[in-house]
């Protein structure tokens, strides 16, 4: 489309006429795509029903692209807080048995603190040098398991 086909007074005074309709966001968005704008101003200068028709399928699939992208961005937001509240609900539903209490001899002890002793690294280590699996076995069916 060359730009000599355009009547720039049909143009001008239309936009005279219609001055909330270039300070609308969504035109303004749409105009900025060249194919659009070249469109629009043929549209003005030539109001066929072909070119009309055109203009409105060209904004028609610009807006369904808008709302599109739209949607999808709030599906993904809603989601994703959906994901948050689903992932806290089932973290407090179980929380970390190393941190657990646990009742032993001298006194309020956690699971994460026997792991971290010492003590039982060396009380585990004497059981396996020291003493025979048998030992240690107290079900029938394993020990037979284990001798057959």
């Amino acid at each position: 489309m060359l730009k000599n086909e355009w009547n720039e007074e049909e143009i001008k005074k239309f936009e005279m006429e219609n001055p909330e309709l270039l300070n609308n966001d969504l035109v303004i968005s749409f105009l900025r795509i060249p194919i659009n704008k070249e469109m629009y101003m043929k549209t003005i200068s030539n109001p066929t029903p072909e070119n009309m028709k055109e203009l409105d399928i060209l904004f028609k699939h610009f807006y369904f692209k808008i709302r599109f992208i739209s949607h999808i961005s709030t599906t993904l937001k809603f989601n994703s807080i959906n994901y948050d509240k689903r992932l806290k609900v089932i973290q407090s539903r179980f929380t970390s048995t190393l941190n657990a209490p646990i009742n032993t001899d001298g006194g309020e002890e956690t699971f994460l603190d026997l792991l971290a002793a010492e003590e039982s690294y060396l009380i585990l280590d004497e059981i396996v040098l020291e003493d025979e699996i048998n030992e240690h076995v107290t079900c029938p069916l394993m020990n037979d398991a284990l001798y057959s």
